[in-house]
């Protein structure tokens, strides 16, 4: 399976950002931003009602990354808040990362590396008109576990890079839409594209009605998987939906107004243990706390709720390393310094490690100290 670093080596990618703009008064530029146009209002007309979905949040949270793609979560935090005046967290702009599948750094800079060199790929044969830069520019798969939300990062990414091409203020309406919208949007551009460049591949020997009737037949079964797409996409939203209503109840249970309660659980079973190793005895009145603290441990056990660090260990750690952790201690000087850190809250995840409940808070460990 060809990569998406394999998929930008074999284009002259030095060579595609030549197009430092686009000349809107070209005819097929116009045709273009028409079609992209009609496209984008059409699809508005019959955008699903999904009010638990902030889709506008997430296309500014990829905008800014598609200006600058090597930000940290908590640089994103500090963007929206000044550029976009969203009052959001780390843990908020994480759950969009999660979803999407770009958790980890390095595959938000793979994705978005590959939506800056397929658009300039893309915009190189709409001007050329070329079919082999056509076929250059379908050749830029990208990596497929992005599969889902590809389409919408390029065409944010397109108005990021050339933004003449927003005449009629398209962007603001397409930053309403989610993947599903974005990607058969994406379908029209690519097939403008193949018609310009004469890759189009109609039937010679039929006659202009056969290929009108064959042209309606493509689009109604484009229109069927759309309408199978918005389903899909609508179940994945409701399970996420589920999953940050139960994330938000344990991570309420564990905020200081409530005193840390997951952690105050490690600290008391902890010491349940030693009292039950040394066998003291309790009086009457409170020998129920060992039930509860088994219960509270059970319940927690049984709603996969699990520490990601154990309390009080030490661990040395890069800056990236430390990007989801609340951090107490001096400032890394560069990306490759290395510091000792101790535990002093172990964090909580959900079912599997990406969906975090809790920050781990950890604290700089001191030279002196560790000596």
């Amino acid at each position: 399976m060809q990569t998406i670093r394999d998929a930008i080596k074999d284009l002259p990618i030095q060579k595609l950002r030549e197009i430092t703009e686009l000349d809107v008064d070209n005819p097929d530029i116009k045709k273009f931003i028409e079609i992209v146009h009609s496209g984008t209002n059409r699809r508005l007309k019959s955008l699903p009602n999904m009010a638990d979905v902030d889709y506008v949040y997430e296309s500014r949270l990829f905008q800014i990354l598609c200006k600058e793609k090597f930000l940290s979560v908590n640089r994103c935090v500090e963007k929206l808040r000044t550029k976009y005046g969203y009052d959001v967290t780390a843990n908020e702009v994480i759950r969009v990362f999660r979803f999407h599948n770009i958790t980890d750094f390095d595959s938000r800079e793979e994705l978005f590396i590959w939506a800056s060199a397929a658009v300039d790929a893309f915009v190189k044969a709409l001007v050329s008109k070329d079919s082999e830069d056509f076929e250059a520019y379908m050749k830029m798969k990208g990596n497929p576990d992005y599969r889902k939300v590809k389409s919408r990062i390029f065409c944010l990414m397109l108005y990021t890079k050339y933004p003449e091409l927003d005449i009629h203020g398209d962007l603001e309406n397409f930053a309403k839409f989610g993947n599903v919208y974005a990607q058969y949007l994406r379908y029209d551009m690519n097939d403008f594209l193949k018609e310009i460049c004469g890759a189009q591949g109609k039937n010679k020997n039929q006659s202009a009605a056969q290929n009108k009737i064959e042209q309606l037949e493509n689009t109604l079964k484009r229109n069927e998987m759309m309408l199978k797409d918005l389903q899909d996409d609508f179940e994945s939203r409701l399970e996420e939906i589920h999953q940050n209503e139960m994330t938000d109840f344990f991570s309420r249970l564990n905020s200081e107004k409530y005193g840390c309660i997951l952690d105050a659980i490690i600290n008391v079973r902890d010491g349940v243990r030693k009292l039950r190793k040394q066998n003291v005895n309790l009086p009457p009145e409170i020998s129920g706390l060992f039930i509860l603290v088994d219960n509270l441990t059970k319940f927690v056990r049984d709603h996969e709720i699990n520490p990601i660090m154990k309390l009080g260990s030490v661990h040395s750690m890069k800056f990236n390393e430390i990007e989801s952790c609340d951090y107490e201690g001096s400032p890394y000087v560069d990306a490759e310094e290395i510091k000792q850190v101790k535990v002093l809250s172990p964090g909580w995840f959900y079912k599997n490690k990406d969906i975090q409940i809790a920050r781990p808070r950890l604290k700089e460990i001191e030279e002196d100290a560790a000596e």
